[in-house]
């Protein structure tokens, strides 16, 4: 699989992150460093931060990052074939309940997965049906939201699939991580008598 996104996790890099503040490094991510960025809201609707990639034909895409409630509780993904709402992937994710609302007739699947110290994975996978512009945004807060307020994001990625795999970081340029290859063994009997199992995950 390849990350489309450029910068996975570095905000502030992102294609317009004018109508939020970013700030870069803020808290830890995930990994255990800090390297999780802090996006902020006006008391204001319709902020957010954005960011292109480039899809090489139209199918199904999943866009996939770790967020963190800050003051507000909710985060807004969208993935977007058109940089617009018309054909899109958007959905709400609760932090709080650990629940999700979607809001497209081109979504496909979404998830959202604890992972610990009040981060959670969250995936929007929707089908473009044309590559016109396409868009990955992320809302501090509920969509239309308008009350001030922060979140936490790290780790977004962007893939052209149904279903979002492992994290693969990119700094300034998209990155394609190899299939997954595990030697295991040698297992003893009489389960198994001869050498190692080669197990590979596509």
């Amino acid at each position: 699989r390849t990350n489309l996104l450029p910068d996975s996790n570095d905000v502030s890099s992102w294609l317009d992150t004018s109508r939020v503040t970013v700030t870069t490094n803020d808290v830890l991510a995930p990994d255990g460093t800090t390297t999780a960025d802090k996006i902020a809201k006006s008391a204001a609707s319709f902020k957010y931060a954005v960011d292109s990639f480039t899809a090489a034909a139209t199918g199904d895409f999943t866009v996939s990052g770790y967020i963190k409630a800050g003051s507000l509780d909710d985060v807004t993904i969208l993935i977007s074939s058109d940089n617009a709402t018309t054909l899109n992937g958007r959905v709400v994710f609760d932090l709080t309940n650990e629940t999700s609302t979607s809001f497209s007739v081109a979504l496909v699947a979404k998830t959202l997965t604890d992972v610990g110290n009040g981060w959670y994975r969250a995936t929007v996978t929707a089908t473009f049906s044309n590559t016109t512009n396409p868009r990955v945004f992320v809302y501090p807060g509920k969509y239309d939201e308008t009350t001030a307020g922060d979140i936490f994001v790290w780790g977004f990625q962007v893939e052209a699939g149904s279903f979002a795999t492992s994290f693969i970081q990119t700094t300034g340029s998209t990155a394609t991580r190899n299939a997954d290859v595990a030697t295991m063994g040698p297992t003893v009997a009489p389960l198994k008598t001869t050498g190692p199992e080669l197990v590979t995950n596509g």
